[in-house]
C-alpha cells in the first residue's frame, strides 16, 4: 500500500474504532492536508462535511489547554471554535476564566453563547447604518421574522448612499 492509502486506513480506524472528539478528528483531517489533499477530497472520501473537516482542523491547531478543556467536555467544540477565533493563542486561558465564572453560577461547562435573535441584529445594524431612517425604511418590512430579502437590503444601502455614506455592496 501506499503512504497516503496507510494514512487513510490508520486515521479511519482511529475514527471508527474510538469514539474520537472533534479535535482528534482535525489530527486525522491534517494529515491528509498534510499529504497534500484537499478538504473536499478527505470529505469526498469520508462521511464529514467539508465544514466539519476545516472546524476540526482548527480545534486540532488550538493550544493544549483548549484541547484539555475539550477532552474533559468542560467546553463544547462550538464555544471553543468561537473562542479560538476571537481570542488565538489566549483563548484557553479565556476558556478557563469563563468556566470558573460558569461554576460559581453552578454551571458544569461552558457552550457557546446564544447568538442574538436575528431580527434584533438586523434592527441594530440597520439602527447603526441609518440612524433615525431605519424606523421609516424599515416599517414595510418583517424584521420580527427576519424576512428581509437581499433585494431589500440592497435597497437600504442604496438609501445610505443617498444619504451621502459610501457603501461597498460585495456580492
Amino acid at each position: 500500500m501506499t503512504k497516503t492509502i496507510e494514512r487513510l486506513v490508520a486515521a479511519l480506524k482511529v475514527i471508527v474504532e474510538k469514539p474520537s472528539t472533534k479535535w482528534e478528528h482535525g489530527k486525522a483531517f491534517q494529515r491528509f492536508k498534510n499529504d497534500g489533499w484537499s478538504e473536499s477530497e478527505i470529505a469526498a472520501s469520508s462521511s464529514f462535511k467539508e465544514r466539519y473537516i476545516r472546524e476540526a482542523i482548527e480545534l486540532h491547531n488550538a493550544s493544549h489547554d483548549v484541547k484539555v478543556l475539550l477532552s474533559e467536555s468542560k467546553v463544547s467544540p462550538a464555544a471553543a471554535l468561537a473562542e479560538v477565533r476571537k481570542s488565538g493563542k489566549e483563548a484557553g486561558e479565556v476558556l478557563r476564566q469563563r468556566l470558573q465564572e460558569a461554576q460559581a453560577s453552578g454551571k458544569t461547562s461552558i457552550s457557546r453563547e446564544k447568538a442574538q435573535n436575528s431580527s434584533a441584529k438586523v434592527v441594530d445594524l440597520a439602527a447603526a447604518l441609518f440612524g433615525d431612517v431605519t424606523e421609516g425604511m424599515l416599517s414595510d418590512s418583517r424584521v420580527d421574522h427576519v424576512l428581509i430579502s437581499r433585494k431589500r437590503l440592497v435597497s437600504l444601502l442604496e438609501g445610505l448612499e443617498n444619504n451621502g455614506k459610501k457603501v461597498r455592496f460585495h456580492e
